[in-house]
């Protein structure tokens, strides 16, 4: 960058102004596509950060409450042709952390949006939750473009995304997998579905996570 300002003070024709212009055009652009970058991993770190603070329980309707999750976010997929399928028991209800349950079920969408949808095509996301004995069951499914099953094992660690060219820093399942393993003390597996696209599995104990 210096070399290019000093490079300034040396043109002596208009041609060679506009060839440095454009040059510094080139670097700011590159500039600030870093600075959205680092700006946006600060954002998760935060987040990683945020995860750890002491929630309260709540009783709440599992079916209602991913209802309004889901309708929460609308604005984040009101450009895409997605239809969302909630499956469980009506009268589910259970005392849980409902930051936790929102983090887990909104990021989930928002990465079906990034890395696995487009605008040009129909997509469909189910939901679907049941209480077994003292665990909660939830299966989160789409029918985007997926992940190669080579890679099946690296989608919860931390800096692994598809979408990096597109600003993605690759912490969103990885800080859902903290939040499941860690905070909620349950499990999380990643699948693909016969069909096509992605399948999580989600298992948390009632008596430690709700």
């Amino acid at each position: 960058l210096q070399e290019l300002i000093n490079s300034i003070g040396k043109v002596k024709t208009k041609e060679e102004l506009s060839s440095c212009l454009a040059e510094l055009s080139d670097v700011d652009e590159l500039i600030s596509n870093n600075l959205s970058k680092v700006v946006s991993l600060i954002k998760s770190f935060k987040e990683v950060a945020v995860h750890q603070k002491v929630e309260s329980k709540q009783i709440i309707n599992i079916k209602t409450f991913t209802r309004d999750i889901v309708a929460s976010l609308q604005s984040y997929y009101s450009d895409y042709t997605v239809d969302f399928h909630i499956e469980g028991e009506q009268g589910l209800e259970l005392s849980l952390y409902s930051d936790s349950y929102y983090e887990i079920l909104s990021k989930l969408i928002m990465n079906s949006l990034q890395h696995a949808f487009d605008r040009q095509n129909n997509y469909n996301i189910w939901l679907k939750f049941e209480q077994k004995e003292r665990l909660l069951h939830l299966q989160y499914s789409d029918d985007g473009h997926g992940v190669e099953s080579k890679n099946l094992n690296c989608v919860f660690d931390p800096f692994y995304t598809t979408a990096r060219k597109d600003g993605s820093v690759g912490l969103g399942l990885h800080i859902i997998h903290n939040i499941v393993t860690y905070k909620l003390k349950g499990s999380i597996e990643a699948g693909l579905r016969p069909e096509g696209g992605l399948l999580l599995d989600i298992k948390l104990p009632l008596s430690t996570a709700f």
